[in-house]
């Protein structure tokens, strides 16, 4: 949009109100645009998720250009929570289960309008950190330790994250990786990743960044593949994607329970279930 600098500022005192200031409502969105200043205050109610932030309680600034202006920039940029039918997990959480044939049948089924969308699980083979081994491993899990060691000793931080960057360097692609790859170069079926590890690279594909590709929310996949993906960082792109239509299939070694979702998963280990599938 026109004159937007920035980020979302979240603005915890509320709306605030100026003296020549209007309100817009459509449907259950509430926007409150203040003249003189510019700027557009507005909440995103339950029903909704703005793209940029899981927020949904929080009043939001921006600087703005004309109301018409306003309006489709929001149009564009609000996602309303897809609707579930299936067997509640807890925390807003729907699925079905699918067996390891069934998984397989729907990989081999992919087309050009489907989405491959990989994380963490598939590159442990490899021997690359999990997040959560990665925040241990750089102190980041015990703080107090952490700033001990960056005022006091900065060298054996620095030393761990050259190791860790060196590890990434020699790494190789995983079964999974390589029978990714085929998948997509046989299907047209495009890759997503929340990897920087560039193990995907390796095989000879890049895959789109979500989180830096935002044409990614414009995006509208009939199907949407989850591999590895544990606890998806980007989980409003897949939002935007399932509320405009698309199915979501997850193969994971344990279900990701991700809140306001309607999925089918397949319980199994990344790696084993392509050793087994033999591209």
């Amino acid at each position: 949009m026109a004159g937007r600098q920035g980020c979302p500022k979240k603005n915890t005192g509320g709306a605030p109100f100026a003296m020549s200031s209007y309100l817009i409502c459509k449907e259950d969105l509430i926007f409150l645009i203040s003249m003189p200043e510019r700027r557009l205050y507005f909440r995103c109610p339950e029903s909704y998720l703005f793209e940029e932030s899981l927020s949904s309680d929080r009043y939001f600034e921006y600087i703005i250009g004309d109301k018409d202006e306003v309006l489709d920039y929001l149009k564009n940029h609000m996602v309303k929570k897809p609707s579930v039918s299936k067997r509640d997990c807890g925390n807003g959480t729907k699925h079905s289960l699918l067996t390891v044939e069934t998984m397989r049948e729907i990989l081999l089924s992919l087309n050009k309008a489907c989405v491959l969308y990989t994380g963490a699980g598939i590159s442990r083979a490899a021997g690359i950190f999990t997040q959560e081994e990665f925040i241990s491993f750089m102190y980041l899990d015990r703080l107090p330790e952490f700033y001990d060691l960056l005022i006091k000793c900065p060298n054996i931080l620095f030393s761990r994250y050259q190791m860790f960057a060196s590890m990434l360097s020699g790494m190789r692609p995983t079964r999974a990786h390589n029978s990714i790859k085929m998948l997509c170069e046989h299907s047209g079926a495009k890759l997503v990743s929340e990897n920087l590890d560039r193990l995907h690279e390796k095989t000879g594909i890049i895959p789109h960044n979500p989180f830096s590709e935002k044409e990614l929310y414009h995006w509208s996949p009939e199907r949407v593949i989850l591999l590895g993906v544990g606890a998806p960082q980007c989980v409003n792109l897949l939002y935007s994607w399932v509320s405009h239509g698309a199915r979501c299939d997850i193969l994971n070694i344990a279900d990701p329970q991700i809140p306001y979702f309607d999925y089918q998963l397949c319980l199994a280990d990344v790696q084993d279930f392509f050793c087994e599938m033999a591209l």
